[in-house]
């Protein structure tokens, strides 16, 4: 533990490999089955943090509607950038993705 590996969420080859490998065969499946046990109404605010490619925060504004809205944090640039280059789907939400830690502190 506490050894360096290089790897860094802030790498540009992350997002690329999220989107590939972990978007279809983990996340979106994951993402589904967290947004029903979540109960979302419509018009519902929602909060996403480490939203990593906007995976939970493009599911869940589609099923809270255009009526609701949804913020999305997440520490990486990059995926920010991967999230936020996504078109919405009709009648979704807007999202806000926002540059920010999931920790306060040290």
């Amino acid at each position: 533990m506490g050894e360096d590996t290089g790897f860094e969420f802030t790498d540009d080859a992350v997002p690329r490999a999220y989107e590939e490998v972990l978007v279809p065969r983990l996340f979106e499946p994951w993402a589904l089955l967290l947004l029903d046990e979540c109960d979302l109404r419509r018009n519902a605010v929602v909060l996403d943090v480490a939203t990593g490619p906007g995976t939970v925060a493009r599911a869940a504004a589609k099923r809270i509607g255009l009526g609701g809205r949804v913020v999305a944090t997440d520490i990486s640039r990059p995926m920010l950038d991967v999230a936020n280059s996504k078109p919405s789907s009709p009648g979704s939400a807007p999202i806000t993705y926002i540059e920010s830690p999931a920790a306060f502190g040290s």
